[in-house]
């Protein structure tokens, strides 16, 4: 599982990882109605309008895919 912080205007893109309490902030690219992250060996894309998200792991050569809930900023793992 992950959580993602996606902020449009300021072109940031948040990854959380609740299982190990990783967190980073990157900037991301938004275009129609997409979110998209790439951090060299993964890459993300999320379709805002149907809540689902795509994972590129490039170091294997495998994607898996997901559905997006949307969760309040207390359960996002985000401190801001």
């Amino acid at each position: 599982m992950f959580n993602f912080v996606l902020d449009e205007a300021a072109g940031t893109f948040g990854v959380y990882v609740p299982a190990s309490g990783s967190q980073r902030m990157e900037k991301g690219t938004f275009a129609g109605g997409k979110a998209s992250l790439n951090e060299g060996s993964v890459a993300w894309e999320i379709d805002i309008a149907k809540g689902s998200v795509i994972r590129d792991k490039r170091m294997v050569g495998e994607k898996d895919s997901g559905t997006c809930k949307a969760v309040s900023h207390e359960q996002s793992g985000f401190e801001e």
